[in-house]
């Protein structure tokens, strides 16, 4: 089942969230910033993105397939990013988490398959920031891959006393670590090959001198 909540700056007012019926008067407006987080997006969604947006075709089926490659696609009037977070989960796995969005001159557009923190950390820095107007989307955007990158930080953490737990392991004499050893290099194989290229995506956005009003 799909979640989807409108945020908004309007002017000089507070941020708050608005109904989702108010979209097309605020991409109308301005001085107003909008972000519309999609959790689980359906075809639904995708048709209420198409009707209030007007993306691109081929944006709008990237947004809904999942699993790509981290990426920056430019359309006209937005652009469209793939990147990847990363969390271990309850059994201690490390794992990748895709993140879609789109970019446009006074809207952020996050779309993902399951709950992400690093979404919800970043609207609430967005909410408690004092740059809303002064740079505009960009901020947003600046919020939310902050947030993604912060939370590289206790995955890699919680993968390092993992191995520390595998070494003392060895000397015991424990016959499942050559098990786990190859687990967890399975895992490191496939958080590299989704992580890796979001690097690539960081890099490519600054080489574009990407314009704080997205054109």
């Amino acid at each position: 089942m799909s979640r989807m909540r409108a945020v908004a700056h309007q002017g000089q007012g507070v941020i708050q969230e608005v109904p989702l019926e108010t979209i097309d008067v605020l991409l109308k407006d301005e001085h107003a910033l909008l972000w519309l987080d999609v959790e689980g997006p359906t075809a639904a969604d995708v048709d209420l993105l198409r009707q209030e947006f007007g993306f691109h075709e081929l944006a709008l089926e990237d947004a809904l397939r999942g699993r790509q490659r981290a990426k920056v696609d430019e359309y006209p009037g937005c652009y469209f990013v793939v990147c990847y977070g990363a969390a271990t989960d309850d059994h201690r796995r490390l794992v990748v988490r895709e993140l879609r969005f789109f970019w446009g001159k006074n809207y952020l557009v996050t779309l993902h398959n399951e709950p992400l923190a690093e979404v919800q950390q970043a609207l609430e820095r967005w909410a408690a920031g004092s740059e809303h107007h002064q740079y505009g989307v960009a901020y947003q955007v600046y919020a939310l891959l902050d947030a993604v990158i912060d939370g590289y930080f206790p995955a890699i953490d919680e993968v390092a006393d993992r191995i520390e737990d595998l070494e003392a392991r060895i000397f015991d004499g424990d016959d499942s670590v050559v098990r786990n050893v190859f687990a967890l290099r399975k895992e490191l194989i496939d958080a590299r090959r989704a992580l890796a290229p979001s690097r690539d995506v960081l890099n490519e956005l600054i080489r574009r001198h990407v314009p704080v009003d997205v054109c």
